[in-house]
């Protein structure tokens, strides 16, 4: 936890680092979109959005994995229910 404290603030410190060397003004367009900011929030906005697309792209094979594995834990605990019923008597060593 600690650790990722520390690589938290180190990225912090490079993103501001990144901004302030990157502070040319941008002119983007955009189909009959045009957005005017610094270069640095450009730069940041379009990584961001790539993040984004990204998570909502891997969405779907996530909540599969996710489903397969709830299946498995609970065909797992059936199982070992059903194995733990079908040993025998442990204090007469088998049956009497």
């Amino acid at each position: 936890m600690q650790a990722f404290v520390i690589v938290s603030l180190l990225v912090a410190i490079l993103a501001v680092i990144f901004a302030l060397q990157n502070n040319t003004p941008t002119t983007l367009h955009f189909l009959s979109w045009k957005f005017e900011g610094s270069l640095a929030l450009v730069i940041l906005l379009g990584v961001a959005a790539g993040a984004f697309m990204s998570f909502f792209a891997a969405l779907p094979s996530l909540l599969r994995l996710k489903w397969h594995l709830r299946n498995h834990k609970r065909r797992l605990a059936a199982l070992e229910a059903a194995a733990g019923k079908a040993q025998p008597d442990e204090r007469g060593g088998g049956r009497t």
